[in-house]
């Protein structure tokens, strides 16, 4: 009778584990010849994660973005990094910005495309 009550809930484990789903996350994007293209890693992930006090307590998560942040990259000449977008949440004002970490994490980045230049 165990071996048969074993199998039984090891067959209802299996059943609930295949309907269990997960939020895909939010992947970072690269632009590459007029094209936007998710990304399969996230590069700065390793930096990041040892960053004193990164991501902030009011960084506006979701649960397609666990990280807290999004990076945006683009290859154009020798410059790859377009922006490192991080989202904020005011509780008091109940207001969201956005932040650009690049110019914090890379001082000597070039910003592509430059400031006040549309981006598709």
């Amino acid at each position: 009778m165990h071996l048969a009550m074993r199998m039984l809930l090891a067959g209802l484990l299996l059943v609930v584990a295949g309907t269990a789903g997960a939020t895909a996350q939010v992947p970072d994007r690269i632009f590459i010849e007029d094209r936007d293209y998710a990304l399969d890693t996230n590069p700065l992930e390793s930096q990041l994660r040892d960053r004193p006090g990164f991501p902030p307590e009011n960084v506006s998560r979701s649960s397609a973005n666990w990280r807290g942040y999004m990076a945006h990259w683009a290859i154009d000449g020798d410059r790859l990094l377009r922006k490192v977008e991080l989202r904020l949440y005011d509780r008091q004002t109940e207001q969201e910005s956005v932040i650009d970490l690049l110019p914090e994490l890379f001082p000597q980045a070039r910003r592509w495309p430059p400031p006040g230049t549309a981006m598709r």
